[in-house]
């Protein structure tokens, strides 16, 4: 065959070749993908001249095809998971208030773009004096290196609602 190398095995693209590569375990715990990972963090398989992200393949290899717009979602929150009993199908909302009913969103300081800690927010919420030259929403904005809008924000309760006195 041109092109193959001898002693080379034929390459395979079936449903038990991709179960192959998962670990699976009992019904109740999460079969993860042992293979490559997109980004990182998804599982990543290639199958029927395509790549997918793994708990979808599974899916559909389960279930079949995946309705347009709908996301496989994870029950278990375990992105490597491909156990067809912890994968539900749902919108971008959906999965969104999953999340948030389980509290895994990062909020306020564990965000990676938070630029306030609690103490400062605190101080914030303690100090501020409407138009005040030293206390005032400007001069809060400058002294912890926020915009104005972040300010505001903090005090209206828009963001870091959840720190308290």
């Amino acid at each position: 065959m041109i092109g193959k190398e001898v002693g080379m095995p034929a390459r395979r693209n079936t449903p038990h070749d991709f179960w192959s590569r998962v670990n699976i375990g009992n019904t109740g715990e999460c079969w993860e993908w042992t293979m490559s990972r997109r980004s990182g963090r998804y599982g990543q398989a290639h199958y029927g001249n395509k790549n997918w992200f793994a708990h979808r393949l599974a899916w559909t290899l389960v279930h079949g095809d995946i309705p347009d717009g709908l996301l496989v979602c994870h029950a278990c929150d375990n992105v490597l998971c491909c156990n067809p009993a912890h994968l539900f199908l749902g919108t971008g909302a959906d999965n969104s208030a999953d999340r948030n009913a389980k509290l895994r969103q990062y909020r306020g300081f564990g965000h990676h773009h938070a630029k306030l800690n609690e103490e400062q927010v605190l101080e914030i919420k303690r100090t501020y004096v409407p138009r005040h030259p030293e206390f005032g929403q400007a001069a809060l904005s400058r002294k912890f290196g926020v915009s104005q809008p972040a300010i505001y924000s903090v005090l209206k309760g828009e963001s870091y609602a959840y720190v308290h006195d």
